[in-house]
């Protein structure tokens, strides 16, 4: 049987691990009884072993944030992308969709487009034409950094 300590020093983060070999566990004779109060009793005194840790209470410490500082994040890609407008098609409409199709939205001309970055609706505004491309006019923001 193997027996292994645990120590813990509250005032470290060290903690260590001890094990001992007692050998081969001896061999027990006698009747069910006898086995029963062995386990009890080596229950006990393992219960016996067992000692609640105690820590030093944790301090709060105030951390500031960088403020207005976001030089290093201006290069990070989002995802952002415009809806249009969106419907409510049954899977019979979308396994007859082909070229020429048309899905008519729920929305309506004039009705503004929705700026979504990262999933989350950032603003609203108008679609423009900027040469050959479309674009979006921002009319409204919606969430601000």
């Amino acid at each position: 049987m193997e027996t292994i300590t645990t120590t813990v020093n509250p005032n470290s983060a060290a903690v260590e691990d001890t094990a001992t070999a007692a050998g081969p566990e001896p061999e027990r004779s006698g009747n069910g009884m006898e086995k029963a109060a062995d386990a009890q009793a080596e229950k006990e005194s393992t219960e016996a072993a067992i000692q609640r840790v105690k820590f030093a209470p944790l301090k709060e410490e105030a951390v500031a944030a960088p403020l207005g500082n976001i030089d290093y994040l201006k290069d990070v890609n989002l995802e952002a992308s415009v809806e249009l407008g969106n419907s409510n098609l049954t899977v019979e409409k979308i396994l007859n969709l082909g070229v020429g199709s048309v899905v008519e939205l729920a929305q309506t001309v004039g009705e503004p487009v929705r700026l979504v970055i990262n999933h989350n609706l950032y603003a609203l505004g108008e679609v423009v034409v900027i040469g050959d491309k479309f674009g979006i006019r921002i009319t409204k923001l919606v969430h601000s950094v």
